[in-house]
C-alpha cells in the first residue's frame, strides 16, 4: 500500500465472493499486526448487477 511506510505493514486485500455470486466483500488485513483496516475505502461490499444466466460480453 503506497500510503503506508516500510512496505505497507504486510496488509493483504481479501476478496470474498458470496454463494449468491453477486455479493463481493473486500477487506484489508495484516497478519503481521493482526489488524483489520476499517476505513470505507479499505472495507466495503460490492453488489454485481448482471444476469448470471447470460454469457458476459466484452
Amino acid at each position: 500500500m503506497p500510503d503506508r511506510k516500510k512496505g505497507g505493514g504486510g496488509f493483504l486485500r481479501l476478496v470474498e465472493v458470496q454463494a449468491d455470486g453477486r455479493t463481493v466483500n473486500v477487506s484489508d488485513y495484516s497478519p503481521y499486526y493482526d489488524q483489520w483496516l476499517t476505513d470505507p475505502d479499505r472495507k466495503f461490499t460490492i453488489t454485481v448487477d448482471r444476469d448470471l444466466n447470460k454469457p458476459a460480453t466484452p
